[in-house]
């Protein structure tokens, strides 16, 4: 009889064991999880856009502007980014005016944007320092940068820039955008992460 208790209690106290040992690899298996999720958060959370030339929510410069408008020159505006979330194999950068006048006025895309960029330098649209990307048909009808250029008296245009990072090299974007395509909703459906930056003109 107590030969058969002992081993009732030595059992007990193997089957002890191997239950808090199960438990252990699941709880430090969920902290690992949880810890590979806080740190994709973390990551799409900083990805920031940004620009030397005005801060969010800040007036555009006018030589940023269309030629029409005094003091314009249609020189694209310097813009930075900080690191993507891993993965992102391509960036992609779409202006748009959201104005209800506007129509969704799209004044600049720019995509297949390679991985290791993390600016683009001002008046940098049109020329060599694109290579590598490839600059779309604006709603002015022609390639690269159009700046801003609101109806007198329309009031303040609101000017987002978006930015995407994308897990493709090559953003599935038709060659020529129309106005009634949701460009943004296109591009969200595979980005990883989103920034944006808004700047303010008006006439």
């Amino acid at each position: 009889m107590k030969k058969l208790l002992l081993l009732i209690i030595i059992f007990a106290l193997i089957f002890s064991g191997c239950s808090t040992k199960k438990e252990e690899k699941i709880s430090s298996s969920k902290k690992e999880e949880n810890k590979s999720e806080k740190t994709i958060t973390e990551e799409v959370e900083s990805f920031k856009l940004t620009s030397p030339a005005f801060s969010d929510g800040e007036e555009i410069p006018v030589k940023y502007c269309m030629q029409q408008i005094e003091g314009g020159k249609n020189v694209s505006p310097p813009l930075e980014w900080t690191d993507p979330p891993s993965g992102t194999k391509s960036f992609a950068i779409v202006c748009i005016d959201t104005h209800p006048i506007a129509n969704g006025w799209i004044h600049w895309i720019v995509v297949n944007i390679p991985a290791s960029w993390r600016k683009i330098d001002e008046g940098a649209s049109g020329t060599e320092k694109m290579n590598g990307a490839l600059e779309l048909m604006n709603s002015f009808g022609f390639k690269g940068w159009g700046g801003p250029m609101p109806p007198q008296g329309s009031g303040e245009h609101k000017y987002e820039f978006h930015i995407f990072a994308l897990p493709t090299e090559k953003a599935a974007l038709p060659t020529k955008i129309k106005l009634d395509e949701k460009i943004l909703s296109l591009l969200r459906k595979s980005a990883l992460s989103e920034s944006v930056l808004v700047g303010i003109f008006k006439r």
